[in-house]
């Protein structure tokens, strides 16, 4: 066999190369399964984007070590209110996903113009749009739903980020959905697969948006068609939660949502599977 390798040969290889490790530093987590409702009805079966700041959380988590690159974060980009100063300022507890935000810039004029997501990509903090914008702030009650706070030049108070409707969960099953409990994992007589996800909801109200929409860049422009998780890590100020560090998880495009009928809701179902 000849030993010899020619540039048409190192051309395929490189090629291979190249395919494995996008898919390997792209591809974050297993899977995901992203299950999207409009009041009610399933209208999308999608995948995530883990991005580059996602797959560097899960890495860090993995193995307790520290990143070699300082990622931006939305906190410092958007001077949200009660940012601390992270050179002077250590975490006080573990990041974890615990919000989400959006924007419209996954997808073109028509509905199937969705855009691919990008490894290394955000909502960019100029184009996402706050849940809540008004001349005064929402009730106390809803601080523990809405962050992300910052008074804006012209007397608004907006919120950008949104907590999750449910705490996430943790579910390990037999592919016939039968969840595997307690110690019984390795003395199960079956031949079907096993599988791993975090199943989390979150939900786009009636009364989310609306108000920027209306005031802000009008009903022309009412859509949506981007959603991250985020992850950070929190302090308590005045009786309030405050997310610092925020970095993007993941990068959900999809075919735009219309939110114009102020009847209108929209619920994601996301399936995270390790």
């Amino acid at each position: 066999m000849s030993d010899i390798i020619t540039l048409s040969d190192k051309t395929k290889i490189n090629d291979k190369l190249a395919t494995l490790v996008d898919h390997r530093i792209s591809s974050g987590v297993k899977g995901t399964k992203i299950i999207i409702k409009q009041d009610g009805k399933i209208v999308d079966e999608l995948h995530n984007k883990i991005v580059i700041t996602g797959s560097a959380f899960n890495a860090i988590k993995a193995f307790g070590i520290e990143s070699p690159v300082i990622f931006p974060n939305y906190n410092d980009d958007m001077n949200l209110e009660h940012t601390l100063d992270y050179t002077q300022v250590e975490p006080l507890n573990e990041r974890a996903c615990y919000i989400f935000c959006v924007d419209d810039s996954g997808c073109g004029t028509q509905p199937g113009e969705v855009y691919p997501a990008n490894y290394i990509d955000r909502i960019k903090p100029e184009t996402m749009f706050p849940f809540r914008y008004n001349e005064s702030d929402i009730d106390g009650s809803l601080r523990s739903i809405y962050y992300g706070r910052k008074v804006l030049d012209n007397g608004k108070i907006a919120y950008y980020f949104k907590g999750f409707d449910t705490v996430p969960t943790l579910n390990i099953r037999l592919s016939d959905g039968t969840q595997i409990v307690g110690d019984t994992i390795y003395s199960i007589d079956t031949d079907q697969i096993a599988e791993c996800y975090i199943e989390l909801r979150l939900s786009i109200t009636r009364e989310d948006l609306r108000d920027y929409f209306d005031t802000a860049i009008g009903w022309d422009h009412a859509r949506i068609s981007s959603l991250s998780l985020c992850h950070a890590w929190y302090d308590e100020y005045e009786g309030y939660r405050y997310y610092q560090q925020i970095q993007p998880f993941s990068k959900l495009n999809f075919s735009y949502r219309l939110l114009t009928d102020l009847t209108s809701s929209l619920e994601f179902q996301y399936l995270i599977y390790f």
